[in-house]
C-alpha cells in the first residue's frame, strides 16, 4: 500500500476516533448532574457551599475519560506530524519520548499532587500580576495608540476618499468626473461634522450618565474610554455620510426622491435602530439627540437626490 495512502486512511480514522473519545465523556453527564443538584440544595439550605465534597475530578474538571482523551489527542497529533513528515530519519525520538514523558509528568502532578499544583496555582497568579501590572502601564503610556486603527482612518478618510475616487475618475466621462471634484469636499464636511457632533454634543451627555449606571461611580480604564470615544466618534461619522450614499444611489437611479419621500415613516424606524446600534446607552434622551441630525440628514439625502437626477 502506498505512503499517501496509509496517510489518507490514518487521517480519516483520526477524524473518526477522536469524536467518539468525546461522546464517551458525556457517559459523565448525569454524575455531574447529580452533584449540580445536591450542590443546589446545599446553597438552598443555607449551608457554606466552600465546603461541599464534590468528586475530585468534578472540582478539578477532569475525569479519567478526559485525561485518556488528552492522551489519545497526543497520540494521534504524534502520529500524523510522522506521516506528514518529509525527512522522518530527522526525527530524534529521545527528544520527541521525553516530551511526552514531561507533560504526562505534569498532569499527573497537576492532578493528584499537592504540591506541583500549588507550585503552578502559584507561578500562575503571579504571572497573571506581572501581565495586569504592564498592561496598566503600557495603557497609561501607549493608550491613545493602541487603537490606532480607528484613529488612523478618522484622520486619513479624506485622503482616502480622494485617492478612491481619483482611481475611479479615469473611467468615466467628463460630465461625471466633476461631481467627483464636488463630492470630495462635501463628503469631508460631512464625516468632520459627525466626528465633531460626537465628539461635542454626544460624549458630554453619554460619559456621565455611563460613569454612574446603576447609581454606582466608576472610573473608566484609559484604554475602554478611548476604544469607546473612537468607536463612537467613527460610527457616527460614517452615519453623516448618508446623503452621498443616497445622492450615488439615485444617480445610478437604483432610489429616487419621490421613493424617499413616500417612505419617510420607514426611514425613521432604520434611524432608531441605527441610533440604538451606534448609542452606548439604553435611555431614550441618547436616541433623541441622535435620531434628530440623522433625520435632518435624511431629508438633505432627498435634496441630494433631487440634485443628482436633474
Amino acid at each position: 500500500m502506498k505512503s499517501s495512502t496509509i496517510k489518507l486512511i490514518f487521517i480519516i480514522l483520526s477524524i473518526c476516533v477522536l469524536p467518539v473519545a468525546g461522546m464517551a465523556d458525556s457517559v459523565n453527564t448525569s454524575d455531574t448532574l447529580n452533584v449540580h443538584r445536591a450542590l443546589s440544595d446545599t446553597l438552598v439550605q443555607g449551608a457554606n457551599p466552600s465546603v461541599t465534597h464534590l468528586p475530585q475530578e468534578l472540582k478539578l474538571g477532569f475525569s479519567l475519560v478526559s485525561v485518556l482523551r488528552g492522551l489519545l489527542g497526543m497520540v494521534v497529533l504524534l502520529a500524523i506530524s510522522y506521516l506528514l513528515s518529509m525527512n522522518r530519519k530527522a526525527v530524534d525520538w529521545k527528544v520527541v519520548f521525553t516530551g511526552l514523558a514531561i507533560q504526562i509528568f505534569l498532569a499527573i502532578g497537576v492532578l493528584y499532587i499537592p504540591a506541583i499544583r500549588m507550585i503552578f496555582e502559584v507561578g500562575g497568579r503571579i504571572f497573571v500580576e506581572i501581565l495586569n501590572f504592564t498592561k496598566a502601564g503600557s495603557e497609561f503610556l501607549l493608550g491613545n495608540l493602541l487603537d490606532a486603527n480607528s484613529f488612523g482612518f478618522i484622520f486619513a478618510f479624506p485622503i482616502i476618499l480622494s485617492q478612491l475616487l481619483m482611481f475611479l475618475a479615469p473611467g468615466l466621462e467628463k460630465s461625471e468626473k466633476k461631481w467627483i471634484f464636488i463630492t470630495i469636499p462635501i463628503a469631508t464636511l460631512l464625516f468632520v461634522g459627525g466626528a465633531a457632533f460626537a465628539y461635542f454634543v454626544m460624549l458630554p451627555v453619554a460619559i456621565p450618565y455611563l460613569i454612574n449606571f446603576l447609581g454606582v461611580p466608576t472610573t473608566p480604564r484609559l484604554l475602554s474610554y478611548v476604544k469607546f470615544t473612537t468607536n463612537l466618534i467613527f460610527w457616527l461619522a460614517v452615519g453623516f455620510e448618508l446623503p452621498i450614499v443616497v445622492f450615488a444611489l439615485a444617480k445610478f437611479r437604483l432610489v429616487t426622491p419621490k421613493t424617499l419621500l413616500k417612505q419617510w415613516r420607514i426611514a425613521i424606524v432604520l434611524i432608531a435602530v441605527m441610533a440604538a446600534a451606534i448609542t452606548p446607552t439604553i435611555d431614550p434622551v441618547n436616541m433623541a439627540i441622535l435620531m434628530l441630525p440623522l433625520f435632518l440628514l435624511y431629508l438633505l439625502s432627498i435634496l441630494f437626490a433631487f440634485i443628482a437626477i436633474r
